[in-house]
């Protein structure tokens, strides 16, 4: 065939769909995921092959590259399966099949900005989970979500963006709302424009931006089409950032990702609100001081998963403990995963609706970890998650 598979509608004309890449990846080159500091290389290439390469993949914290060249005429860097982490060779061998040891996740001094407005579960099938998104109007090819979904494309197609185009009104407001209240300094838009392509949306006249407690920046020039825009404003605590954009005459506004980066959460505590809800939803209980709002997460079920993720680890024994909630009048049991392994399970006690604590004893890798709490019941909610050295 000379097109990629999955080649169809709204699809970019770069696509191939992830499921063949994981073929390729952890089947024909062999890369196979592990829970521990090994990385395990166990290709079913075909005999005739003299060389391949996979540069450059992100496993446990570092960036590993895989080459393998039969007389090393290939890639100049010796004969036989190489292995390169963070770019220095730690492996050489003449099989094509190997167990490396990885070296110490490295020490990063900076901390790196994440993206809380990033929702990439909106679409198809979280639209109404947090952080939500919504707009005064939105054409019928495009949706909000798309704005956070964390899939940033300037192209026609595929359609990633939100755009008011056809709004009969003057100016449209695209609104996020977070789980909890979150202390917030700036907004990155990156904005669509494609009349230079003979469409009719580009970048606003002005755009204003509003926080729970009002307007706390009007901007009126220097937008950059098809590019990111950063505005600054004084720190503010709030529930939702909504920008106002101003459409030129004529012409419409479009976004193709909207971005709110703020330190990461560094522990030891991890909101329930904030992890990856799978079968549960945010809910507000007024028994519930952990957020000013009460959010919590809850409407859980046998199949429900609450994912923390970036929880730091430098390798060790850590003691996990759970509060929440149990209103019915038995306990619950929940299975803790650590890095999608079982680490065993909970039983969640009857607490008549206040919120307690349950605790575990698990082993966390180097560097960041996600902790996952399989299960639950309509009666259970969850809290906060504390981590602490056992």
């Amino acid at each position: 065939m000379d097109s990629w598979s999955a080649d169809s509608s709204n699809h970019s004309e770069h696509y191939d769909h992830s499921t063949n890449n994981d073929d390729v990846i952890t089947g024909l080159l062999g890369v196979i995921p592990r829970s521990d500091d090994t990385l395990e290389i166990s290709p079913i290439v075909p005999q005739n092959w003299t060389y391949f390469a996979i540069e450059n993949f992100a496993y446990h914290g570092h960036l590993v590259t895989v080459l393998y060249d039969t007389d090393g005429t290939r890639y100049n860097n010796g004969s036989g399966l190489s292995v390169f982490v963070d770019g220095a060779k730690i492996y050489n061998g003449e099989g094509i099949s190997a167990l490396v040891p990885l070296p110490a996740v490295p020490q990063v001094a900076s901390v790196t900005p994440i993206n809380i407005a990033a929702n990439p579960y909106g679409l198809p099938n979280g639209v109404g989970s947090f952080p939500q998104a919504s707009a005064t109007y939105t054409y019928s090819s495009d949706h909000p979500y798309k704005a956070i979904d964390g899939y940033l494309f300037y192209d026609s197609i595929p359609d990633n963006r939100w755009t008011n185009y056809q709004s009969p009104n003057s100016n449209d407001t695209l609104t996020i709302t977070f789980p909890r209240p979150r202390n917030i300094s700036s907004v990155t838009l990156a904005l669509f424009s494609d009349v230079s392509r003979g469409g009719s949306v580009d970048v606003p006249q002005s755009l204003e931006i509003y926080v729970s407690s009002g307007l706390v920046a009007t901007v009126n020039s220097g937008f950059l089409p098809n590019d990111r825009n950063t505005f600054t404003f004084n720190e503010v605590e709030t529930e939702f950032i909504a920008v106002s954009l101003f459409n030129k005459q004529n012409i419409y506004v479009g976004v193709c990702e909207l971005e709110i980066w703020t330190p990461p959460i560094s522990g030891p505590i991890y909101y329930a609100v904030d992890a990856l809800l799978t079968g549960a939803t945010v809910l507000n209980d007024n028994l519930s001081i952990a957020t000013s709002n009460g959010a919590v997460a809850g409407s859980l079920s046998s199949g429900s998963v609450v994912a923390f993720s970036g929880i730091n680890s430098v390798r060790g024994d850590a003691q996990l403990t759970l509060s929440y909630s149990n209103s019915g009048t038995s306990a619950t049991p929940v299975e803790v995963q650590v890095n999608q392994v079982s680490r065993g399970n909970i039983s969640l006690q009857a607490s008549g609706g206040k919120f307690v604590s349950a605790s575990i004893t698990v082993e966390l890798a180097a560097g960041k970890n996600f902790v996952s709490i399989l299960g639950g019941s309509s009666d259970v909610r969850y809290e906060l998650l504390n981590v602490s050295a056992s």
